[in-house]
Parts: structure tokens; sequence; C-alpha cells
């Protein structure tokens, strides 16, 4: 009798325990199910554009600083500006590992690919007046393009130079490439630059010497069958 009277009483005392636990999991399952429903609204896939491949150089930089050279302090002219954003997968889950390569025109509206066109007879000690002045309208401080690697969140950072506005909108060309999703390509239109509370916390030190920071969230329209997050 003693004994039934106990299981009586601690099933009792029990009951708020299970129900405040199954009240948690619901809830739990509620917010999972409502940041997946965010997740999938707000994951736009980024469209292909193969047409900017006609513009890549041949040899893309590989410091995510396009300021400067290693080795070389003196930097580009120009606005100071970064780039910020994730390689993601059709399920916005991130993409670590990426190449990210970007490339645009300097300050002064020459590309990287231009410039190595008018500066290759100069190498070759063929001093042609005519290359010779085109060659001194690049900006010979400027590496023209960069890497990235993506860290584990899938993000990438860039620091370069506001390019110059070549068909109405200044822009930045790039391409992305993961071992397990292939290749992506897009151009980036630099019109919307973030606000100061748009920026992590983590990066905001990092990031001081810009002007004005941008974000391009990358989104590959296939499902990385690999993901351990």
């Amino acid at each position: 009798m003693k004994i039934r009277t106990l299981c009586i009483v601690a099933m009792i005392l029990l009951m708020p325990s299970i129900s405040l636990a199954s009240d948690i999991k619901d809830n739990a399952k509620s917010n999972s199910v409502e940041l997946l429903l965010n997740i999938v609204k707000n994951c736009q896939r980024t469209q292909d554009n193969k047409e900017i491949l006609k513009e890549k150089p041949e040899n893309i930089y590989k410091s995510n600083n396009l300021r400067h050279y290693q080795n070389i302090e003196t930097e580009a002219a120009g606005v100071k500006i970064a780039l910020i954003g994730h390689v993601l997968d059709n399920h916005c889950h991130p993409v670590r590992n990426a190449v990210v390569e970007i490339w645009q025109v300097d300050s002064y509206g020459k590309s990287q690919k231009y410039c190595e066109s008018v500066k290759a007879p100069l190498a070759r000690e063929e001093p042609d007046a005519e290359y010779t002045s085109m060659f001194k309208e690049c900006d010979r401080f400027f590496t023209g393009s960069g890497t990235s690697i993506t860290d584990e969140k899938g993000m990438y950072v860039f620091f370069t130079i506001m390019p110059a506005i070549i068909h109405k909108t200044p822009h930045i060309d790039m391409s992305i490439n993961s071992k397990e999703l292939g290749t992506l390509n897009t151009r980036n239109l630099l019109t919307n630059p973030l606000n100061i509370d748009e920026i992590p916390a983590s990066l905001l030190n990092k990031l001081e010497g810009s002007t004005a920071i941008y974000r391009f969230d990358i989104v590959f329209p296939i499902e990385n069958r690999y993901n351990r997050y």
C-alpha cells in the first residue's frame, strides 16, 4: 500500500516536468520549422553568368587584398571598400573551402587583362612609345584580381577599391569553385553598401580602413551532399 502511494505521489510530482519537457520540445520543433522556412525564403539561388569569363585574367592574384602587392607598401589609388559574403548550397548550408576569385577594373577603368597586354611588350624590351603611354594609364600598384578561401561558416572577405564606373554601374566579377558543387560565375553590382549595424562585430576592426562594405551571398543551385555542418 505504501509503495503504491509513493508511486502515485511521484507521478503527480513528475507530471509538470513531463509537460514542461513536452512544451520545450514542441517549441523547439516550431522554432526549427520557422527557422527553416526563413532560410528557404531568403535563400535566392545565384544565376550562372559565363559571359563574364571573357574578361577574366589568365593569372588570378592569390591574396584577398587587391589594394597592393605583397611586400609593397604603396597602395592603389581609389576609395577603399571591402566585400564580404557566404557561399551556400541550395539549402543555405555553408560551403567551406570554396575558392572565390574576383577581378575588376582599377580606379582609372583599366582591367588586369588590359594592363598585362600592354605591359608585355615592355617586358620583352620593346619600349614602344604607344605601349608605354597605354601602360601609364594603369594603376601599377593595383593587383586587379584576388582570391579568398571560405572558412567553416562559408564566409569570404576581400579588400579592394571602388572600380571606375563602366556601363553606368561599378561592378566586380566573381568566380566560385567548390570541389563538391562545381563552379559558379556572377557579376556583382556595387549599389547598396551595408549599414554599420549589418556588419558582423568580428569584422569591424578588420574593415576600419574601408569606406564602404558590400555583401554578396553566393547560392549554388544544388545540395552539398558532403555537408558536415
